[in-house]
């Protein structure tokens, strides 16, 4: 979570504060004892005020159950990264395909978990640079970026490798997994279709 709205609402509180506290020294020539008195209790309350700000932002881009971004911050984020990149970039989607069976057959508290599970391995695998996101659903997406077409493969061949190793736990799915790769200019939005496409192919392979 960021801090800009606490450090903005303490700054503005500690400037107000001290041209209170000015004014009534040139005034009166005195220090007002409940002016420094003023600093601490204001400071206080200008903490908590930035504390719900910084909150309401945090919470407006994170999906509240994964605590990934929303697709509508991934949008933004991603259109953001690409408006002045000239670098290619890979999109992978990422499917639970158990998931409506689980969710079906043993509750949504259950299906929830398989969820909560399935963000924190792609947290867990994510590079600093990249982001990840709940797509909707039980879909996911990893956006990233790479210095050239064949850096941008492997490391979507890399991801797949690391959320595709099996594991013992009954709360996490197997994925299928589609993987794209874009070059400056092309459409973000052909891009994800296209690893959607590959990511249904892979899921339709799986079911025969």
């Amino acid at each position: 979570m960021k801090i800009k709205g606490r450090i903005a609402t303490i700054l503005l509180t500690v400037v107000i504060q001290t041209v209170y506290v000015l004014y009534y020294f040139i005034k009166t020539g005195a220090v007002d004892p409940i002016g420094w008195v003023g600093y601490p209790i204001l400071g206080a309350v200008a903490y908590l005020t930035g504390l719900q700000h910084d909150k309401a932002v945090y919470y407006a881009e994170k999906d509240p159950l994964t605590n990934l971004y929303n697709r509508r911050a991934m949008l933004k984020k991603i259109e953001k990264r690409r408006k002045n990149s000239s670098f290619p970039y890979f999109v992978l989607m990422i499917d639970c395909d158990n998931f409506k069976q689980v969710n079906d057959s043993l509750g949504h508290a259950a299906g929830d978990r398989m969820l909560k599970r399935t963000a924190n391995k792609i947290t867990q695998a994510l590079e600093t640079k990249d982001l990840a996101g709940r797509w909707g659903g039980d879909e996911f997406i990893i956006f990233g970026e790479a210095s050239g077409y064949g850096e941008c493969r492997n490391k979507a061949e890399e991801y797949i490798h690391n959320l595709s190793k099996p594991s013992s736990s009954r709360d996490l799915p197997v994925f299928s997994i589609g993987s794209a790769i874009g070059e400056p200019g092309d459409s973000f939005e052909k891009t994800v279709i296209s690893a959607d496409r590959v990511m249904y192919e892979k899921k339709n392979e799986r079911k025969k």
